[in-house]
């Protein structure tokens, strides 16, 4: 069996629909379809296109008057956040989303977690970002503690020469306004002088005198007598001055003043 001429049978048959088409089923077409667009297609396809434009351009006419408004204090922090949240990377990210791919990333690996101190995120290793690290923390402030004016006065630096030592003074002096201070010491002239160059903050610009003084076998027994000066001195400032009339008078009798 011959196969046939496909090709040929092709031209045949296009020349043989042409004349078909173009006398008899085209203005068929034109003559049904044009009453169907005029009358029902292109009217609803102009309200679309009309309802389009319309809604395109309320939506631009709203982005122009929110660019004239203020922005308050809640879109201009999203506007700033618009980057990654961890504490060294500036890339750009989108609205809803809080860190970059790749730090993303290490955050579903368990890696990142917030700091403490600023809040943003950092590598979970570290207690704190390097941002936080170099910004000098503030200490909360703590009142000096003031000691109490009946215990003694001691430092560690003296017990070592306090060994070699056979007495200890304790002293009154006296003081502006007629009050009094008492104090103990290894070395009476020393401590005199820090008096007298404003070296003790108790006494500093108080012009003080010595006006009694008296030894001790030990730093113990000195101490514990300047205790008990200080709460006469609170107490009973009069027998203060009987004892510094009396030892006044002793230096004259005894021709030392």
């Amino acid at each position: 069996m011959l196969m046939p001429n496909w090709k040929k049978s092709r031209r045949l048959v296009k020349r043989a629909a042409k004349p078909i088409w173009k006398r008899g089923a085209k203005p068929f077409a034109k003559r049904v379809a044009k009453p169907i667009w005029k009358n029902a297609a292109k009217p609803l396809v102009k309200e679309a296109a009309k309802q389009l434009i319309e809604t395109a351009q309320t939506a631009r006419q709203e982005s122009k008057d929110r660019e004239q408004l203020p922005q308050t204090q809640g879109e201009t922090i999203e506007a700033q956040a618009k980057t990654c949240d961890f504490w060294d990377c500036d890339a750009p990210i989108r609205s809803a989303y809080v860190l970059c791919y790749k730090h993303y990333g290490e955050l579903q690996g368990g890696l990142i977690d917030k700091c403490p101190g600023c809040g943003r995120s950092k590598h979970r290793q570290y207690e704190r970002c390097l941002s936080c690290n170099d910004t000098p923390q503030r200490r909360p402030y703590a009142a000096p503690e003031r000691q109490h004016p009946y215990r003694p006065e001691h430092s560690e630096a003296w017990e070592k020469r306090d060994a070699a030592a056979d007495h200890f003074f304790v002293y009154i002096l006296k003081l502006d306004e007629g009050k009094f201070y008492a104090g103990q010491t290894r070395e009476l002239r020393e401590r005199l002088s820090e008096h007298k160059d404003g070296r003790v903050e108790s006494t500093k610009g108080r012009h003080p005198k010595l006006v009694w003084y008296g030894l001790l076998p030990t730093r113990k027994e000195a101490a514990s007598t300047e205790v008990s000066l200080k709460k006469l001195i609170d107490s009973n400032p009069r027998e203060v001055r009987r004892m510094v009339i009396s030892f006044r008078d002793l230096v004259r009798e005894l021709e030392y003043d």
